[in-house]
């Protein structure tokens, strides 16, 4: 049985995904792969581990994309 708190972060990073369409509505073409994992990504959520899981994996993300001189 999911816990309130396990049920408050599901629903949190659940929408991340109209705002991440949104994003890549505007950059399509830029954006589409990323969100496309993203959203894979999101859909596996099912409890707090796995959400641990997706915060170090966007983690890791955003350390490549600013090693790689990326700056936004």
């Amino acid at each position: 049985m999911k816990t309130h708190g396990e049920i408050a972060i599901r629903q949190r990073v659940i929408r991340l995904k109209p705002a991440l369409a949104y994003a890549t509505a505007r950059q399509r073409k830029q954006l589409q792969d990323f969100s496309n994992v993203v959203i894979k990504a999101i859909d596996m959520i099912r409890d707090n581990e796995d959400f641990n899981y997706f915060v170090e994996f966007i983690e890791g993300i955003v350390a490549y994309h600013r090693f790689h001189g990326g700056k936004d």
